[in-house]
């Protein structure tokens, strides 16, 4: 049971990264918090009212918007995540609840990485908490008190998780695809960007999310092909002031069925970007290069 909900969960995370724009990139300010959803400038997608036809169209939004978004020259993203599993085999349940939290900084170039992870695990006392360096030194994770130097061939996928949700070009590239089903609204501070994938469109997220898969894993690519995506929500907000984006949140909903197992899971995350070229420096502390193992 515990092997398909972490083949789940690994198909839920590649699915959100195809659609964020995956296909197969001193620590910090300090003073990111997990409660994410309490910043202020930003004002939920729920709320936003009907364009006025004097406003930009939703092909000219994505272009300024990416535009601005490969002039920054570094981001700090706080994301929210929630993972639902309900697994069916027989007259065994399972029904499992997966919280995660992360705040990130990231320089463009050169790339450099600081990232905290904070997960919830059912039955887990305490929250799993890590601290992670991606810089030229290489990668350094800091976990249950001690410092680990991860090996270089780690390094890309890594790079891929964090940038697909840091580069938020990448995730505006995106709606270019699905511009048909993208709607465009706004509120006092942000045009809004929202889409439901479904249908047709679910199917090709789905064999994008094969492709970028690869053949290395037949288990998981065999799991790609039985598994349905319900729907998948998604809504954008970006500043009208320089048409940078300051949140996204994905709610995604999937189903399989394999022999005597039947799957249903849900992810919702909820990004914040903030701190627009104010990352300067990001360095590997002199303690995890010391006493890295």
């Amino acid at each position: 049971m515990n092997k398909w909900a972490g083949m789940a969960a690994a198909m839920m995370l590649m699915i959100t990264l195809t659609a964020c724009g995956y296909h197969g990139t001193q620590a910090g300010n300090g003073q990111q918090t997990r409660h994410i959803t309490e910043s202020s400038h930003n004002t939920p997608a729920g709320s936003a009212a009907a364009l006025t036809s004097d406003s930009v169209t939703t092909e000219e939004l994505i272009n300024k918007s990416i535009e601005a978004s490969l002039n920054s020259k570094s981001l700090s993203v706080g994301v929210k995540s929630k993972q639902q599993f309900l697994i069916n085999a027989g007259e065994t349940k399972q029904n499992q609840t997966i919280h995660t939290y992360a705040t990130t900084d990231l320089i463009k170039e050169p790339l450099a990485v600081y990232q905290e992870i904070e997960t919830e695990i059912p039955g887990v006392s305490e929250p799993h908490k890590t601290i992670q360096y991606i810089t030229k030194e290489g990668t350094f994770t800091r976990m249950l008190g001690q410092w680990f130097k991860l090996p270089d061939d780690t390094k890309d996928y890594l790079l891929t998780n964090i940038e697909s949700q840091a580069r938020t070009e990448n995730q505006l590239e995106y709606f270019r695809t699905i511009i048909k089903d993208t709607k465009l609204s706004e509120d006092e501070d942000n045009y809004v960007l929202s889409a439901t994938v479904s249908g047709n469109s679910a199917k090709e997220l789905s064999n994008l999310a094969i492709k970028s898969a690869g053949s290395s894993n037949r288990e998981m690519e065999a799991m790609f092909r039985q598994m349905k995506i319900v729907h998948m929500k998604l809504t954008y907000a970006i500043q009208k002031i320089d048409y940078l984006p300051v949140r996204m949140t994905t709610d995604l909903k999937l189903t399989m069925q394999q022999e005597n197992t039947s799957f249903v899971m849900n992810m919702t995350t909820d990004s914040i970007f903030s701190n627009y070229n104010a990352v300067h420096t990001i360095k590997v502390p002199q303690e995890a290069l010391e006493s890295a193992k």
